[in-house]
């Protein structure tokens, strides 16, 4: 194994319609991936498109792991390797303008 550059982004996809977490390899190539659409939190887009949320780390893995969950008006993406949490990214309601349906 040998170590290992990552990005982490989240995003809102192109239709507006929810949100997609990526993570990108050294040779930029997405190594996992998830969505979560809006309409399966009874959610909807604000009226502009907020910015990209992105982070990069190192890591000696032989997995990775997207995890992601939701509470409080908060959306939480985290990256595992090995099963150890390597980054997080907290997006709220508020933030990127999401109101209830």
């Amino acid at each position: 194994m040998a170590l290992e550059t990552y990005r982490l982004v989240v995003e809102e996809t192109d239709n507006r319609e929810g949100i997609t977490a990526d993570v990108y390899g050294e040779s930029d190539t997405i190594v996992e991936t998830t969505r979560l659409p809006y309409e399966d939190y009874g959610l909807t887009a604000g009226e502009e498109a907020p910015d990209a949320r992105e982070q990069e780390f190192t890591a000696d893995v032989l997995t990775l792991t997207l995890q992601h969950g939701r509470g409080d008006g908060t959306f939480e993406v985290r990256v595992l390797g090995d099963g150890d949490e390597l980054a997080v990214e907290r997006i709220a309601d508020d933030d990127w303008g999401l109101a209830a349906e």
